[in-house]
Order: C-alpha cells, then sequence, then structure tokens
C-alpha cells in the first residue's frame, strides 16, 4: 500500500491487505482508457488450521500485469502465519518443509515470474494460438506488443513462463480431481 500512498501508518497497511485478501480480482482506480492496479494477494486472511492473523511477510512489490484488454500496474502482496511457518502468496501457500499447495479455488492470473502476471484468460488465448496456429511464444509477445502499442512489455520469457507454469496448474488441478 505503500507504493499508493507513501504516508499510511502500518496498522492501517495491515488492516487494508487483510480486507483486499478477501476480495477477489481487486482493481484500484480502474476506468476505461486506464486498466487500474490490479492487487494480487491470497485470498485468505486467517491460516486455515491455527485460525492465526496473517501477516505480511514482505513489503508489497510493483508487479506487471498482462490482460486481454492490455498492460497496467500491479501490486503483489505476500503473507506469512508467525505461528506455524506458512507462506502465503497469490498463487500458492505453504514452506520448502511441508511443501506448497494450490488454493482451492483457481485464481484470476497466472505468476509467469516474481514480479509479472499474465490473465487466465490470455493464457487461454495463447495456448489456444499454439495449439491451432503455430504461434511462438515469441510471435505471441511480439504481437500482443503491437496490438497494445507498446514498447518491450510482454516479453517472450514471461509468455514461456506463464504458459508452462499454467500448464502446470492445470495439471495439478486435473489431478486432485481424479
Amino acid at each position: 500500500m505503500k507504493l499508493i500512498h507513501p504516508g499510511i501508518r502500518e496498522e492501517d497497511e495491515n488492516v487494508l491487505i487483510s480486507c483486499i485478501s478477501r476480495l477477489s480480482n481487486f482493481s484500484l482506480a480502474a476506468s476505461e482508457d486506464h486498466h487500474g492496479v490490479k492487487v494480487f494477494c491470497p485470498p485468505i486472511s486467517r491460516y486455515v488450521t491455527c485460525n492465526a492473523v496473517l501477516v505480511p511477510h514482505n513489503r508489497p512489490v510493483k508487479v506487471d500485469f498482462f490482460g486481454i484488454r492490455g498492460p497496467s500496474e500491479g501490486i503483489k502482496v505476500s503473507l506469512k502465519c508467525n505461528h506455524c511457518g506458512f507462506f502465503y502468496g497469490y498463487s500458492k501457500y505453504g514452506n520448502p518443509q511441508a511443501g506448497w499447495s494450490l488454493y482451492e479455488t483457481p485464481r484470476v492470473a497466472i505468476e509467469a515470474s516474481d514480479v509479472c502476471f499474465v490473465e487466465l484468460s490470455l493464457l487461454r488465448w495463447q495456448i489456444s494460438l499454439s495449439c491451432h496456429c503455430w504461434v511462438s511464444f515469441s510471435g505471441f509477445s511480439v504481437t500482443f506488443n503491437e496490438v497494445h502499442d507498446i514498447v518491450g512489455g510482454l516479453s517472450e520469457k514471461s509468455v514461456a513462463n506463464a504458459f508452462w507454469n499454467g500448464e502446470l496448474e492445470a495439471e495439478l488441478r486435473l489431478r486432485e480431481e481424479s
């Protein structure tokens, strides 16, 4: 939150992070010509097992978000449980000793890297184009940047990472269902 409001008090910041974590697909200041600031945070504010209140793990960081309508800014928030040592990121939770788990509900974006998120619907476009038109990661990134008139926006590496991370998550969810 300090990225948006540098003068915010720490306790107010913690309350806001707790409230935002309960919302899905939250966006600040969205308008027709500006897609707003997307907030990527865990979908929970309390640890399920011990019911401890989660606290910020790191300071929120600025991230890039690429969606169907084009690029926008984002903020990534990560939380932790001081009681049991679990970390809560946007797409998964756990720790190195216990392992990592996906949240029950799929998220609206795929984490392509620590500072890059790709909207799930944009990823579906990319996957479909790859399957039916043989569009490469490079071709998709160049096309996306041309359509949205941006220089250096969505990189080939981010497209590839979103593809592999998205496919891995889809495969893990299929395995959980069976």
